[in-house]
């Protein structure tokens, strides 16, 4: 048996800033993915969460 397109698709994404000093930031990064179907055996559901810092100068940015 084969899946079909989604019934429901939804997409999640938070990635704050957290101003740590002037020119260093903490950016965590939450992410979510949601595929629902009419038949449940074929739902996705995944998530990640992940955390990095950036360094800013002038209208530069790094991120690691």
């Amino acid at each position: 048996m084969r899946a079909r397109n989604p019934g429901m698709a939804c997409v999640l994404l938070a990635k704050p800033r957290i101003g740590l000093a002037k020119d260093l930031a903490l950016v965590p990064r939450l992410a979510g993915l949601v595929n629902l179907y009419r038949n449940h055996e074929f739902n996705d559901v995944s998530g990640s969460a992940l955390i990095g810092i950036e360094w800013l100068h002038g209208r530069d940015r790094l991120s690691v």
